[in-house]
């Protein structure tokens, strides 16, 4: 199984990517709290093989079926 997302998630991790303090993990709990105090939701347009969806969201993700190779 393949999953893409989109949205806040990469917003955090641009964030964190900024910072200079702190190191590690705190680095990124700090960019979430930046992130989450005034979320605002992203536009999004999925085009798939059964139709299209459009519309507004924190985050999106999609995933493909897991296949087998036997």
């Amino acid at each position: 199984m393949a999953v893409v997302s989109a949205g806040v998630d990469a917003a955090v991790n641009a964030r964190a990517n900024t910072l200079a303090w702190p190191s590690g993990q705190g680095r990124y709990l700090r960019a979430v709290l930046g992130e989450l105090t005034g979320p605002a939701p992203y536009g999004y347009r999925l085009t798939t093989d059964t139709g299209i969806w459009q519309g507004r969201a924190l985050l999106v993700a999609a995933a493909t079926p897991a296949t087998s190779a036997a």
